[in-house]
């Protein structure tokens, strides 16, 4: 991925919409992990992590995230994040990371890591003027900082999509126009019906993008323009318009509001 240096890891960090939108304006809190055992390989159970109810004095306190993106999380993450409606995708020194393995795992198998609440004391700084919602910081509660936040997808699956949608929108209406990240769409979904015309005269192209713009401030829409080759084109009609991850002004799709006229 752009913008993540060698030293650095792409790790990801699922949750719930409300919990997303909190992690964007203070940061993703650290979280308290009861009786992790060690095993031979110097990583931490992950077994014994998602028990609560076995009385230890060991606990470890961090955030948990995993090296596996929306396509290929196993069992492990759904086990310790069983809400994904969203998901942050987050770029960590690779030092910062502790793997958490089952006994019998192979540490270099293992998807979850831990980021320490140790290592989030020791880089803690005294100027909070960059995060939103600073005064979870000022009482001293450590969080892994927003600025590590390089992405922000909501997920949709199963018969709840439109669910999901209107929450989002909802949701968004009601949030800070100064809000660090939006919450991006995976892709721009199309119209059920989309008519195609083929353009051959200058003249026709004006009479054509007319009615188009009169619809568009019917509506009080703004007229956008995408340019593709021939064969993209007819795979954004089948699918999609489907975001990049890198480009002039970081990943999404682009557009223009000025047409080839």
């Amino acid at each position: 991925e752009h913008s993540v240096p060698p030293s650095s890891c792409l790790v990801f960090w699922y949750s719930n919409v409300i919990d997303a939108k909190s992690a964007l304006r203070r940061g993703i809190p650290i979280t308290v992990i009861k009786n992790p055992t060690q095993n031979n390989n110097n990583g931490k159970d992950i077994e014994s992590l998602m028990s609560s109810n076995t009385p230890s004095s060991n606990t470890y306190q961090g955030v948990v995230v995993t090296l596996h993106g929306p396509g290929d999380v196993d069992t492990q993450d759904e086990a310790y994040f069983p809400n994904r409606e969203v998901v942050l995708a987050c770029s960590v020194p690779r030092r910062w990371l502790t793997p958490l393995t089952t006994t019998t795992q192979n540490i270099d198998h293992t998807s979850l890591h831990l980021i320490s609440g140790l290592a989030l004391q020791a880089i803690r700084g005294n100027f909070f003027g960059d995060i939103l919602e600073p005064l979870a910081w000022y009482r001293g509660e450590l969080f892994l900082a927003p600025k590590v936040i390089h992405r922000v997808y909501v997920l949709k699956e199963g018969d709840n999509t439109s669910q999901k949608d209107e929450r989002i929108q909802e949701q968004s209406s009601e949030s800070n126009h100064n809000e660090r990240r939006a919450i991006m769409l995976p892709s721009i979904r199309m119209p059920k019906s989309i008519q195609v015309t083929t353009i051959s005269t200058c003249q026709e192209y004006l009479q054509q993008i007319t009615k188009v713009r009169n619809i568009c401030e019917l509506n009080g829409w703004a007229c956008l323009y995408h340019f593709t080759q021939p064969t993209f084109a007819s795979l954004i009609l089948k699918t999609g318009l489907r975001m990049s991850t890198a480009g002039q002004g970081d990943g999404g799709v682009y557009f223009s509001t000025k047409g080839p006229i």
